[in-house]
C-alpha cells in the first residue's frame, strides 16, 4: 500500500487501530479462558487455558507499550459495541469445551493469526519495525503454537461445526479482525477510562465445585 511519495506501508494511526483490535481480541478471550479454566474437568485442559491466560497477558501488556509508542492513549481504548459483546457472549456460552476450543482457536484463532500476519506484511519495514519485530518474534509464533495444540485437542473431540459457523456469523457481523482505519479515537470521559481495557462485566454463572479429571480417577 504506497501512502506517500517517501513511504511504503501503513500509517501510524492505521497501524495502531489495528493494534488496538488485536488487543480487544487478546484481553476477552483471555478473561473467557479465565472463566473457562475451573470448569473444564481434564488437567491437561486446564493446563493449557493457564498457559494460554499466561501468553495472551504477555501479549496485551506488549500491544498497549506499543499503542503508548503510537500516540494512543488508555482513553482511546474503548469499551465494544454491542456486536462484539454479542460474540465474546457467545464464545463464553459454548455449549461444550471442544465448542469452546473451536470458536477460540479455530474461527477466533485463526482470523488473529491472520489479521498479525497481514499487519506485518503491509507495514512499513523501516518505518514501523518495531511492530514487525513485535509480532515475529513474540505474539505470531505464540499463536501458531496454540493453533497446533486445538488441532490436535479438536482432533480427538471435535466441535459443532453449528456452533462454529454461528461464531463465524458473529465474528463477521462484529466487524472481523482486520482495522486499516486512519480515524483517531474518541477519548473516553468515563470513571474507568484511565485503565485502558475497555472491560466490560460477562456475566457467567461461577461453578459451585471443580471436577476432578480422569487423571486423579483410580480404578
Amino acid at each position: 500500500m504506497q501512502t506517500d511519495s517517501s513511504t511504503s506501508g501503513l500509517r501510524p494511526r492505521q497501524v495502531a487501530n489495528q493494534l488496538i483490535r488485536a488487543f480487544r481480541a487478546e484481553a476477552d478471550l483471555m478473561r473467557v479462558l479465565g472463566g473457562w479454566t475451573p470448569r473444564v474437568a481434564e488437567n491437561d485442559e486446564r493446563l493449557a487455558f493457564a498457559r494460554d491466560l499466561g501468553l495472551r497477558a504477555e501479549h496485551g501488556e506488549l500491544l498497549l507499550n506499543r499503542l503508548h509508542r503510537l500516540r494512543t492513549t488508555p482513553e482511546m481504548i474503548a469499551v465494544p459495541d454491542d456486536a462484539w459483546k454479542a460474540l465474546i457472549t457467545l464464545v463464553d456460552d459454548a455449549p461444550s469445551t471442544a465448542d469452546l476450543v473451536g470458536a477460540v482457536y479455530e474461527v477466533i484463532g485463526a482470523a488473529l493469526l491472520e489479521a498479525y500476519r497481514g499487519l506485518v506484511a503491509d507495514c512499513d519495514p523501516l518505518a514501523d519495525e518495531h511492530t514487525i519485530r513485535l509480532l515475529t518474534r513474540n505474539v505470531i509464533p505464540d499463536h501458531e503454537e496454540r493453533i497446533a495444540w486445538a488441532t490436535g485437542f479438536l482432533t480427538q473431540s471435535p466441535a459443532d461445526p453449528g456452533y462454529l459457523a454461528k461464531v463465524a456469523s458473529a465474528l463477521e457481523a462484529a466487524g472481523g479482525l482486520v482495522v486499516r482505519s486512519e480515524q483517531v479515537p474518541d477519548d473516553r470521559t468515563d470513571a474507568l477510562a484511565s485503565n485502558g481495557t475497555g472491560f466490560w462485566p460477562l456475566h457467567r454463572e461461577v461453578p459451585t465445585e471443580i471436577t476432578l479429571g480422569s487423571e486423579y480417577r483410580i480404578a
